[in-house]
C-alpha cells in the first residue's frame, strides 16, 4: 500500500516524502520478500533508488524465526545432533535478521566498493547516507540492460561482462573474504 509506504519512510527519515525527495514514484520498480524499490529524485536533481522494508516485515521474520526453533527439535530427533543443529539453526536465524538491517547493508555495499574501487567495470551505486536507515536504503540510481537488451549484445561485449562478474565474486571472496548473495 503506498500510503503504508510512505508513512514508514517518513517515520524512517524523520520528515515528509516531499521534503526527502523532489520526485517519488508510488508504484515499485522492484519487489522481493522483504521490501520493495521505488525511483525518486533528489533535491540537487540526482535520481535515486529507494529499498524500503514491507511494513510488517519485521513483526513476520520474528514470528517465522521463532518456528525455527521447532524445525531444529525435530532435525535434532532425526538424528542431526552430530551437525550441531541447534549451532547451525542460530546461524540461519542471525543471516536473516541481518537481511532487516539497511544500515548493515549499507556498510557492507561501502566495502565492497572499496573492494572494486580500481576496477574500471564494477560500478556500485552510491550509498545516500543522509536518506537511509535501518528500513529505509538509498542510492545512485544505475540504469542498466534489460535481460533481453544484454542477450542481444555484441558477442564481445557479454564475453567482457561475464569476466566482470568473474572478477567481482572472485574478488570479493578472495580479497574482502566476502560473498554478495544479491
Amino acid at each position: 500500500d503506498p500510503v503504508e509506504i510512505r508513512a514508514l519512510v517518513e517515520k524512517e527519515l524523520g520528515a515528509p516524502i516531499s521534503d526527502l525527495f523532489t520526485d517519488w514514484n508510488d508504484k515499485p520498480v522492484a519487489s522481493a520478500s522483504i521490501g520493495q524499490v521505488h525511483k525518486a529524485t533528489l533535491e540537487d536533481g540526482r535520481v535515486v533508488a529507494v529499498k524500503v522494508q514491507h511494513p510488517g516485515i519485521v513483526e513476520a521474520m520474528d514470528a517465522d524465526l521463532r518456528n525455527a526453533n521447532v524445525i531444529e527439535m525435530i532435525l535434532s530427533l532425526m538424528g542431526t545432533a552430530k551437525f550441531d543443529s541447534k549451532r547451525l539453526t542460530e546461524e540461519v536465524k542471525e543471516r536473516f535478521r541481518e537481511e532487516l538491517d539497511y544500515n548493515l547493508e549499507a556498510k557492507r555495499q561501502k566495502i565492497f566498493q572499496d573492494i572494486h574501487k580500481d576496477d574500471e567495470w564494477i560500478r556500485i551505486p552510491k550509498v545516500i547516507d543522509e536518506r537511509s536507515s535501518k528500513r529505509v536504503f538509498t542510492t545512485e540510481w544505475i540504469a542498466g540492460l534489460s535481460f533481453e537488451e544484454a542477450r542481444a549484445a555484441d558477442p564481445a561485449l557479454r564475453k567482457q561482462w561475464a569476466e566482470t562478474l568473474w572478477r567481482f565474486v572472485y574478488r570479493a571472496n578472495l580479497i574482502g573474504g566476502l560473498f554478495n548473495a544479491d
